[in-house]
């Protein structure tokens, strides 16, 4: 199984936890929930959001924009820890209270709804993630233009639902295009750049195009590594993308290599149960399965 990054809007959250007139938490707080948040620390940065979510709730309401700001990035750590069902349920509590206090053309209000979609799309809940991710991206470009950040991200969410529901040709029409762009605004250092190398990477893929899917996601990986690291999350996620990649190609060699990898730091970084955990051991007991390894692919 490989995997496709769509862009939640954290950031609508955890941005909001350095403006100096929210003083709620306390610059230390701040520091701590961004610093564990980068480096793919989703249990710490949960802890840390939880208890400022119980203050705020406790001293100004659950529908104060504070509260609303960290309920929003605290299901974000919900959704990269796996738990998508949590994730869920706070967005659709957030984009209520923003939509009815704010309006749906705000950026909040759209940061939470495409967000939703994300949570939907991930649930199996497809044809509901599309409606969202439409609306999502008509609004930004009517309100930003197609150039902006915010329009970009919208349009490579919404990419990945078109390929998830088999629209291959309109996805790789938007990828391209936000590859293209990404590249130009914020260089292919940037984590939108890479997240938008990968997916575009992802829908070569589906299309047969694999010397292409292969040349992206090699180049990704090497990218992830040296900007975050070889445990970061997102770096597994291109780990195993271009172990399937490796594996579809022949090349069964490489490709047990990086599962075993993945799994082994998945295990170590999220413990054994976790979603992403269970993907990367059905990749290796596959992997082992087609070397004869049965013992170890049952295993």
């Amino acid at each position: 199984m490989q995997m496709r990054q769509k862009l939640n809007s954290v950031f609508f959250g955890l941005a909001l936890l350095t403006t100096p007139n929210i003083v709620w938490a306390g610059e230390e707080l701040n520091a701590e929930a961004i610093a564990a948040y980068q480096r793919g620390d989703y249990a710490a940065s949960e802890k840390l959001l939880t208890d400022a979510y119980n203050k705020l709730s406790s001293s100004k309401g659950e529908s104060h924009p504070d509260t609303l700001s960290v309920m929003s990035s605290l299901a974000f750590t919900y959704f990269k820890s796996g738990r998508t069902t949590e994730a869920l349920l706070l967005y659709e509590k957030v984009l209520k209270s923003r939509t009815e206090s704010l309006g749906e053309r705000h950026p909040d209000t759209l940061g939470t709804m495409g967000n939703l979609a994300a949570a939907y799309d991930e649930l199996g809940r497809t044809a509901e993630a599309l409606v969202l991710e439409e609306r999502v991206l008509k609004l930004r470009t009517e309100t930003f233009g197609e150039h902006h950040p915010d329009t970009l991200r919208a349009m490579g969410n919404l990419a990945g639902t078109y390929d998830d529901l088999g629209r291959t040709t309109k996805a790789l029409a938007l990828e391209e295009k936000v590859l293209k762009q990404s590249t130009e605004i914020f260089g292919e250092r940037h984590p939108d750049t890479l997240r938008a190398m990968g997916n575009l990477a992802q829908t070569y893929g589906s299309l047969g195009r694999t010397t292409e899917a292969l040349a992206l996601k090699e180049k990704v990986l090497k990218l992830r590594i040296e900007i975050s690291g070889e445990r970061h999350p997102d770096t597994l996620t291109a780990m195993g993308n271009l172990a399937q990649t490796y594996f579809q190609l022949g090349r069964i060699a490489e490709a047990l290599t990086q599962f075993e990898k993945v799994l082994k730091l998945r295990t170590e970084i999220s413990g054994e149960r976790h979603p992403n955990t269970l993907t990367a051991m059905g990749n290796l007991s596959a992997t082992y399965g087609v070397l004869g390894r049965t013992a170890e692919a049952l295993d």
